[in-house]
């Protein structure tokens, strides 16, 4: 090529990248579209406007595989307790919804019967449940911000979702629930705190994992689960609730490397019909009566630390098996220990 021909390839070459910029910027300005209260949502979008004080509901999902990104912006309701404020109860899987406000709605995001959604980097508050999933699978729940509902984060018969990475606080009932054969479901990395009943808690649940959780503040226990079976509860913070970990009827399940202090009643309490639990490697120092508490029979004890707590360091009734490598230090009942031998 010579050397004249240069200016002009230059030139070419100059005014091709300012089309594809100019056809890049105008797609990406075309994703941006208004929408209105009760709008079925049949394509991904991305919203170039708040809806304020929608007396119905504020977005439905009509398609499977879109995107709905919020943008920022806000879908208010008027507290109609028909109406939620993005609506998947028609099933639609592969869905994504993420980085917005929703509030002022019976159900922040509801889905019913759907699989593989995404919520992500939602603020989802005032509602009665901020995110309900029924019969719902392999969501994936997470960085949302859930405050001021009665629940926050509530799973009804939903199977292999994540729920992860979520501040879910301020509630007037409890922060993540999972109820009805919510069952092979991940919780962790959450930050649960200064909900009025529980942190975390489940009922008639199986093979959930909740792991590396924070969990404080709580006014009735950190983390329950109710007639649970084969439950991880591992390497969670759980401190200044009124019981640290109770579990309430829940037989096989393993509680694992927790740190558990400063409750107000005990650390670790196995309530009666909890059987067949080992509890290893946990930590409850600093509590208000026990530092942990095995009401019933069947239950191995096993490393765990029980330090500077009001009465004893670990009760175990008798029945319970003492896996051995347990210490207890200045508590309150100069027993230190009943029912293992600590040292």
């Amino acid at each position: 090529m010579t050397k004249r021909r240069w200016p002009f390839v230059a030139a070419m070459l100059a005014a091709v990248t300012a089309a594809l910029l100019t056809v890049g910027a105008g797609a990406a300005l075309a994703k941006k579209q208004p929408v209105a209260c009760g709008q079925v949502i049949t394509h991904s979008i991305h919203l170039r406007n708040d809806l304020i004080d929608c007396p119905g509901p504020g977005l439905v999902i009509g398609a499977n595989h879109i995107k709905v990104d919020l943008d920022g912006h806000t879908i208010d309701g008027v507290n109609n307790p028909a109406a939620n404020g993005i609506d998947n109860t028609g099933g639609f899987d592969n869905v994504v919804i993420r980085h917005g406000t929703i509030q002022q709605f019976q159900q922040g995001v509801q889905l019913v019967n759907a699989s593989g959604n995404t919520l992500s980097r939602l603020t989802v508050q005032q509602t009665f449940r901020g995110i309900e999933l029924g019969s719902s699978d392999h969501a994936k729940i997470d960085h949302n911000r859930v405050t001021a509902n009665f629940d926050g984060i509530h799973l009804v018969s939903s199977t292999g979702n994540r729920i992860s990475h979520n501040n879910v606080f301020g509630n007037t009932a409890s922060a993540i629930v999972l109820i009805t054969g919510s069952d092979n479901n991940k919780v962790d990395h959450n930050k649960t705190h200064n909900n009025a009943s529980w942190g975390i808690t489940s009922d008639f649940s199986a093979n959930n994992v909740y792991d590396h959780n924070r969990v404080y503040r709580n006014n009735i226990a950190g983390i329950e689960p109710f007639h649970g079976t084969n439950l991880r509860i591992t390497h969670n913070a759980v401190f200044r609730n009124q019981i640290g970990i109770e579990l309430y009827t829940t037989t096989g399940s393993v509680l694992r490397g927790n740190k558990v202090r400063t409750s107000v009643g005990d650390g670790i309490h196995t309530f009666q019909g909890s059987t067949g639990n080992l509890l290893v490697g946990n930590s409850s120092h600093r509590n208000g009566a026990d530092g942990i508490d095995v009401v019933d029979t069947g239950n191995t004890v096993k490393k765990n630390h029980a330090n500077r707590n009001h009465d004893l360091g670990i009760f175990a009734a008798a029945g319970n098996i003492d896996g051995g490598g347990n210490t207890a230090h200045h508590n309150g009942n100069p027993a230190q220990c009943v029912g293992v031998a600590c040292h």
